[in-house]
């Protein structure tokens, strides 16, 4: 009993350190929407190649880590159980270390602030708020930050493959979330160098990661992924959909 309740403070823990790094990493988002908005915030000024690097971690902690060769190379150190306690942790270190050094750069590429055109882009980019939200209702929240798989070690229960949901807007895209994040990324009434070069990266980081996650989902549920493939566009709800063969 005592593991077991050692297992789920440590997934509290890492829970409370993901929240952190999220909310750093919105204060982030948010100061590229409105360049100099938390311009104290940023503690250590390292230009483009630091942006580089911390946009490099980001992508080799993101990536290495959900690949199946380290979850089993893993399994050595920690048990299967805080496996996803482990990630979300990581995570949470990894964006509020990208969200503390980030280098901001000045003048913007363009000012669209106050004019018509601005306001147009600032309200495409919150919109990009309600698709994650909606996005993430398809969602176990527990399940997300590796709650409910120590939760079901407190109830003797053993973990079982969840059948393939495609509730509402999963029904348009299959990559609701991304298609919010970019949003969020890509429109903005003040475009500086670094969050130019901030949505570049993390888009090419979306698209490969796609291909990796979409591998592992035709894995885990063949056919009916491939299907669901076929009839749903991967990110823009009205591309054509896939023809068979």
């Amino acid at each position: 009993m005592f593991k077991k309740l050692l297992y789920l403070q440590f997934t509290i823990t890492s829970v409370l350190v993901a929240v952190l790094g999220m909310a750093g990493f919105a204060i982030l988002l948010i100061d590229f929407q409105a360049p100099g908005t938390f311009k104290a915030f940023y503690v250590f000024r390292g230009g483009m190649p630091l942006n580089f690097l911390l946009l490099l971690l980001f992508g080799f902690q993101h990536s290495i880590m959900a690949r199946r060769s380290f979850k089993n190379a893993m399994k050595r150190f920690f048990p299967i159980e805080l496996e996803r306690s482990v990630y979300v942790m990581a995570s949470g270190f990894v964006l509020m270390v990208m969200a503390a050094l980030w280098s901001p750069s000045h003048p913007p590429l363009y000012d669209l602030r106050g004019e018509w055109s601005g306001y147009l882009l600032s309200g495409l980019a919150f919109l990009g708020i309600p698709i994650l939200f909606i996005a993430g209702q398809a969602f176990d929240v527990w399940d997300l930050f590796g709650v409910r798989s120590v939760l079901r070690i407190l109830q003797n229960q053993k973990p079982e493959l969840e059948p393939l949901k495609t509730p509402k807007i999963y029904r348009m895209v299959r990559h609701p979330l991304y298609l919010g994040m970019l949003f969020i990324f890509w429109f903005t009434p003040a475009m500086t160098h670094d969050h130019l070069f901030f949505a570049e990266v993390m888009t090419a980081y979306i698209l490969l990661g796609i291909q990796f996650e979409e591998a592992d989902l035709v894995r885990n549920y063949g056919e009916s992924y491939r299907k669901y493939q076929r009839e749903v566009p991967m990110l823009l709800p009205f591309w054509p959909k896939k023809k068979k063969g």
